[in-house]
C-alpha cells in the first residue's frame, strides 16, 4: 500500500501554517502535510553565452555560480530540508550557516509575506472546505477499524472534523504519524531557519504562490482524498513501515545521498490501487514536477540581480530525475 503521508518529510510546507493556524482554531488539530504549485515554462539563461556552474558543496547543499545581468559574479545557494525533524539535524554545517549568515537575500518555499497572508485566507479556506461536503461526513465511508484509530488520535476533535473535506483530517493525522516517531514541526530546518529570520527581522522571497500552496493541501476530488485518508489511518495502526522510512531517508539525508532521496520519496507515489494510479502520478506532478519546473525562471532572476541568494526547500526538490537542477539545465541556465 502506498504511503502518501512519507512526503511530508522530503517536500511538506505551508503545512507550517496550516499546523499553526488549525491548532489555534475551535478545534485543537496537529496537522501537517505543505503544498506548493505547478506550471512551468521554459526561461533564457541569465548569460546566453555562459552558463552557470552547480557544484555541492556539503550534505543537501549546492553552489551555483554565475554572472548577473553586469557582468558581475552571482550566487545562489540551494540548501535541500527536512520540514519535520530531531536534534539528527543539528547543527548544521559550518559553512551552510556562514552561507545563510552572509546572503543578500533569501527564499523559501512560501514568502514571509505570504506566510501572513496565508494565516488569514485558511479560516475561509476551512468554511469553504465544510460547505464542499453538502452534508456529507467523513465516518460514512470509514471502516470500524479506521474510526477507532482516527478517534484514538484525535480524541473529540475527530467528530469535529468529520464534516470537512478528508484533507482536513488527513493533515492532522500526519502529523500525528511523525509526532509519534519523535519528529517535530519546530525542529525541521525550514522552521529553525525562518525563526532566525524572523529573529533578525529579515523577509524572505517564495518559490510558490499562495495558491500553488494551497491547491496542493487540498488536492484531489472528496473521494480521491478519502483514499488518502484511509492510508494514513492504515499507518497509524501500524506505524512500523512509517518508522523505517523515516529512519532510511534520515539516513540518507546525512550522508547526502540524493539518489536515495529520490528512491525513497518515489516509492511514496505509488499504489497497489489500480483505480488511483493516475491520480498518484497527477500527484506527484503537482506537489513535484510542476513545481520544480515554476522555480526556475525564479532562480534565473535571483541570477539575473546578483549578489547572493540562499534558498531552502524540500530536499526532494533537489533530487532525481525530476529535480530541479535538471530543469534549470534543460533551460540552459546551468552547465
Amino acid at each position: 500500500m502506498k504511503k502518501h503521508i512519507k512526503l511530508i518529510l522530503a517536500l511538506g510546507s505551508i503545512l507550517l501554517l496550516a499546523t499553526a493556524f488549525i491548532n489555534a482554531s475551535p478545534f485543537s488539530i496537529k496537522p501537517y502535510f505543505l503544498a506548493n504549485e505547478n506550471n512551468g515554462t521554459k526561461t533564457e539563461s541569465s548569460d546566453l553565452n555562459e552558463k552557470a556552474r552547480l557544484e555541492k558543496i556539503d550534505r543537501m547543499f549546492w553552489k551555483l555560480s554565475g554572472k548577473d545581468s553586469n557582468g558581475k559574479p552571482s550566487t545562489v545557494y540551494f540548501l535541500g530540508t527536512l520540514h519535520v525533524g530531531d536534534e539528527r539535524l543539528f547543527p548544521l554545517p559550518k559553512r551552510i550557516l556562514s552561507a545563510f549568515d552572509s546572503a543578500d537575500r533569501y527564499a523559501g518555499e512560501i514568502s514571509s509575506k505570504d506566510m501572513q497572508e496565508l494565516t488569514a485566507r485558511l479560516m475561509y479556506i476551512m468554511i469553504d472546505s465544510r460547505k464542499k461536503t453538502n452534508g456529507r461526513k467523513v465516518s460514512d465511508s470509514l471502516s470500524d477499524e479506521e474510526k477507532e484509530t482516527g478517534k484514538a488520535f484525535l480524541g473529540s476533535a475527530f467528530n469535529q472534523m468529520d464534516s470537512f473535506e478528508p484533507w482536513v483530517m488527513t493533515m492532522t493525522l500526519s502529523q500525528e504519524v511523525y509526532s509519534s516517531s519523535g519528529l517535530e514541526p519546530d525542529k525541521g530546518i525550514d522552521q529553525v531557519l525562518m525563526n532566525k529570520l524572523t529573529e533578525q527581522g529579515k523577509s524572505w522571497e517564495g518559490l510558490d504562490s499562495i495558491k500553488t500552496q494551497i491547491d496542493v493541501l487540498r488536492f484531489g476530488n472528496y473521494d480521491q482524498q478519502l483514499f488518502m485518508l484511509k492510508d494514513a489511518l492504515h499507518d497509524l495502526r501500524d506505524p512500523t513501515e512509517v518508522n523505517e522510512y523515516i529512519n532510511s531517508l534520515y539516513e540518507a539525508y546525512l550522508t547526502g545521498n540524493t539518489d536515495s532521496v529520490s528512491r525513497i520519496t518515489n516509492e511514496s507515489y505509488t499504489t497497489d490501487d489500480e483505480e488511483m494510479s493516475d491520480f498518484m502520478d497527477e500527484y506527484n506532478e503537482a506537489i513535484l514536477i510542476n513545481r520544480n519546473k515554476s522555480w526556475v525562471s525564479k532562480i534565473d532572476d535571483w541570477i539575473k540581480k546578483g549578489g547572493t541568494t540562499f534558498v531552502f526547500a524540500g530536499c526532494a526538490h533537489f533530487s532525481g530525475d525530476h529535480s530541479v537542477f535538471r530543469y534549470l539545465k534543460d533551460a540552459g541556465i546551468i552547465e
